[in-house]
């Protein structure tokens, strides 16, 4: 198979064209009913959680956190500790990408 980008880069599409993504590998598998790799790639698309979804749960779980770390301690969560606890790191100019 062709690549057109790198498998490891991430890439962010809207609602409306992950539908039309849907919507035409659907009519592919409609074609080709025996392809059930093309299936469960369709099923995980249908199921996939946006970015919004997953960013609103991780803000609701570190903001429970440091609410229950400030009631046990008086002191929240720093910036290193909540980045550390998604295993973000910092960028920096020796990684030569933003």
């Amino acid at each position: 198979m062709k690549k057109y980008h790198d498998d490891s880069e991430c890439y962010i599409l809207f609602g409306k064209e992950i539908n039309r993504i849907i919507a035409m590998l659907s009519i592919l598998s409609e074609r080709n009913p025996n392809m059930e790799e093309l299936i469960q790639f369709i099923q995980k698309l249908k199921t996939m959680r946006s970015y919004d979804d997953m960013l609103d749960a991780m803000i609701m779980d570190t903001r429970a956190e440091d609410i229950s770390r400030r009631e046990q301690e008086d002191d929240g969560l720093s910036l290193n500790e909540i980045l550390a606890k998604f295993k973000i790191t910092k960028w920096k100019d020796k990684d030569g990408k933003n």
